[in-house]
């Protein structure tokens, strides 16, 4: 007869597999999928690229000359409307 009850289910996590920690390359990539670029806001926008650098879109970051913008907050601007 095997264990049972709170032995049985530590049993199964001793048995079950170790997760593993997020390496710098996971957290790097989870970091570029969430910045979007100028042209991707303009897509969503339906705009020019030039449009974007005017309008007050919410979450810009600034990278040595680059611009990008938080895709979760330009995406919760829009859904509100755009306000400016």
């Amino acid at each position: 007869m095997g264990p049972s009850g709170r032995h049985a289910a530590a049993l199964d996590l001793m048995e079950s597999p170790v997760s593993t920690l997020p390496t710098a390359a996971d957290k790097r990539s989870a970091l570029e999928s969430e910045l979007i670029d100028t042209s991707a806001v303009a897509a969503l926008l339906s705009v020019s690229d030039k449009t974007v650098t005017r309008l007050p879109v919410p979450g810009r970051v600034t990278l040595g000359r680059s611009v990008r913008f938080i895709r979760s907050e330009v995406l919760a601007w829009i859904k509100a409307g755009c306000p400016r």
